[in-house]
């Protein structure tokens, strides 16, 4: 991950918080993207605070990210982050001779 990922807590509202597909922040593995969130701070001030709501594997031309919607438990604020995973599924074809958009995922 990048020096902005080392931050002890990172604003939402940063400019470098992937909150768009073309800002997707690559990860190697998924706990990463939860650790990322642990360190946001909503425009609240709740630190911490962010809860994932849901997580979506979406296919672009990018390649393969994660979408996480998180919602504030100080205010109920939501965002959507972006995650760049195709390193993780670059990882698995190697592994097992396989890829998204094979079928066999």
């Amino acid at each position: 991950m990048t020096e902005r990922t080392n931050r002890l807590r990172i604003p939402v509202t940063d400019p470098e918080v992937p909150t768009a597909p073309e800002q997707a922040l690559p990860v190697r593995a998924v706990p990463q993207e939860y650790a990322y969130v642990a360190k946001l701070v909503c425009t609240c001030g709740a630190a911490g605070r962010l809860e994932v709501q849901r997580q979506a594997l979406l296919q672009s031309p990018q390649g393969m990210m994660d979408q996480l919607e998180v919602k504030c438990g100080g205010c109920g604020a939501e965002y959507s982050l972006f995650f760049d995973v195709s390193a993780l599924f670059e990882q698995y074809g190697r592994r097992f001779g396989a890829s998204p958009g094979d079928g066999d995922l």
